[in-house]
């Protein structure tokens, strides 16, 4: 028989905070950065925040350039860890063309 995994709560970005620390939680946003060679990504909500995503575990190191579509909308799943670093922060994108 299959091994059932735990249910990950369907949650907002919006409203993620230091009380989800270490919960299951399904998030959906857009990818407004991706770095291939570190395999993170930076989740954008509708309306404010931003969820940096290591994706080192989902993704074959030769299939990491997946996510070129800036702004593609995705669904992760995965237990909230905390950053030690705290922003706000200012990040420069690369214009397109």
């Amino acid at each position: 028989m299959p091994q059932q995994t735990d249910a990950a709560a369907r949650t907002r970005l919006q409203d993620i905070d230091d009380t989800m620390h270490g919960k299951k939680l399904r998030v959906a946003g857009r990818v407004l950065a991706y770095d291939a060679g570190a395999a993170r990504i930076v989740l954008a909500g509708r309306t404010h925040g931003a969820l940096l995503v290591d994706v080192a575990l989902c993704l074959d190191a030769r299939a990491r350039v997946w996510a070129a579509e800036r702004l593609a909308v995705v669904v992760v799943i995965g237990h909230l860890e905390c950053c030690e670093v705290r922003g706000p922060f200012v990040c420069a994108l690369p214009a397109d063309g």
